[in-house]
């Protein structure tokens, strides 16, 4: 079906505007495969959607926990559970 379609498609102008270079010899396969693609849009146009049933709307789930402000650990709560801590602050070997 795309052999049929014959659009009159301006490479230059497509690769200007997309701020492309675009030499010459690959316009003209720039411009087959343009067409292609539109050749599949009208391929995709041509298909009759009124008889199809219309989907179902996705369930909102709302199940996230309510944000309440709780208590929290405390320096020395935190620093309970590191592996190493020093003068209220917890210790890590150096990146460098």
């Amino acid at each position: 079906m795309t052999d049929q379609l014959n659009y009159n498609i301006d490479t230059k102008k497509i690769a200007f505007l997309s701020r492309i270079s675009l030499p010459d010899e690959e316009s003209e396969t720039m411009s087959a495969k343009f067409t292609s693609i539109l050749g599949a849009f009208q391929t995709i146009q041509g298909v009759e959607v009124k008889s199809a049933h219309e989907l179902q709307k996705a369930r909102v789930r709302d199940d996230l926990r309510l944000d309440v402000a709780h208590t929290s650990l405390g320096e020395g709560g935190a620093l309970d559970n590191a592996p190493q801590a020093f003068k209220g602050h917890f210790r890590v070997p150096a990146v460098l």
